[in-house]
């Protein structure tokens, strides 16, 4: 536990009308885990419609006006602040954005003084970091990234060694299907933009489906790459499945039928369906990029492929399908792994780094 209760305002992009992926998910999944070990958590960020933002047991959500500027969020954080008075101002963005950052800093000579954290998600964007970004980032008293990869891109843009640190994001262990339930399905999600690499997988699996009948391949999610992927699909012509955005039914459902899970980013921070996939116990075939590295235990808890490129996907997809023993052991391995990246652990983490944050900042 920490010396006392903190105050503290976790600070998104937007505030979701669903907590069910990405940034909005991890972060809302940690707000709730802090409430549990008695800190008073707040958490804020633009809202369309402030009405439908569902709501969080334990946290305080503070809706602000909704799209436009990121400097639009300004005058909101600096009511916001002077009314909590929070001991953590915790931003979380692809980059943090430069100018709430500076806000949070200058109400610093006002009453109580919050240490400033911020959580960089993005994978695909450290080689262009951009002046407000860098701002951002220096300026902040922490920098908590979403994994070891993450921490070392915060470094080499600039964060000092002793204000960065990692957590993982978590997962909340699913109850586990019968073995029986499992068929010949790959499964992968996410969103269908080039960085997720999903052609890649689309054309890895067409290499090997003459190879392997009776497995199909699924490819759940929307984005700008589904007209061309769908094209591909009836070019190639396998059975491969695009069925958009799906519900948490349709989702559960694959998740207990699949026997092997694709995360095939061209780059990545830590995608949050390869820790589904991993709680699930599904074996998984990723590619060595960002934070899958780590979340793979170095290939003990996922099978990772030499680089993100049709052969080796499809080199691993092989393997994979041809090894039931092998799969059951990746599988077997993946859930171990995920216990470990419950929320109460990690939150309990989080809290230990802005303890010494803040007793290393006086």
């Amino acid at each position: 536990m920490a010396d006392r209760r903190l105050t503290i305002l976790l600070v998104l992009s937007r505030l979701e009308r669903r907590w069910v992926g990405g940034i909005g998910r991890v972060t809302s999944a940690m707000a709730r885990a802090l409430a549990e070990r008695g800190h008073d958590v707040h958490l804020a960020g633009r809202a369309e419609d402030p009405e439908a933002v569902q709501p969080l047991a334990g946290v305080t959500l503070h809706p602000w006006p909704g799209a436009g500027p990121k400097l639009r969020q300004v005058p909101s954080l600096l009511t916001t602040l002077a009314r909590l008075q929070p001991d953590v101002v915790h931003f979380h963005a692809a980059l943090p954005h430069g100018e709430v950052v500076a806000a949070a800093l200058a109400r610093r000579g006002r009453g109580r003084r919050p240490l400033i954290a911020c959580t960089p998600h993005t994978g695909s964007r450290w080689d262009r970091v951009g002046r407000r970004a860098h701002f951002g980032l220096v300026r902040s008293d922490l920098v908590v990234a979403p994994c070891e990869w993450g921490r070392e891109r915060a470094i080499a843009a600039g964060v000092s060694p002793e204000r960065a640190r990692s957590v993982l994001n978590g997962i909340e262990l699913p109850e586990l299907p019968a073995s029986s339930s499992r068929g010949p399905i790959v499964l992968a999600m996410g969103r269908l933009v080039p960085s997720k690499g999903h052609d890649l997988l689309v054309d890895a699996f067409g290499r090997i489906s003459g190879e392997e009948p009776g497995w199909s391949l699924v490819v759940g999610g929307e984005g700008p790459l589904l007209p061309s992927l769908q094209s591909r699909v009836e070019e190639l012509d396998i059975p491969v499945k695009l069925p958009g955005r799906m519900d948490a039914a349709r989702k559960r459902d694959l998740f207990a039928r699949a026997s092997i899970g694709v995360v095939p980013s061209r780059d990545d921070m830590m995608p949050g369906v390869m820790l589904e996939l991993q709680a699930h116990g599904i074996p998984v075939v990723a590619t060595p990029v960002g934070g899958l590295v780590e979340a793979a235990q170095e290939g003990k808890a996922a099978r990772l492929v030499a680089a993100p490129t049709v052969e080796a996907l499809a080199e691993g997809l092989r393997e994979l399908m041809a090894s039931e023993s092998l799969r059951c052991q990746l599988g077997s391995e993946a859930r171990r792994v995920s216990a470990e990246r419950s929320w109460p652990v990690l939150a309990e983490q989080l809290e230990r780094h802005y303890s010494l944050a803040l007793r290393r900042r006086g």
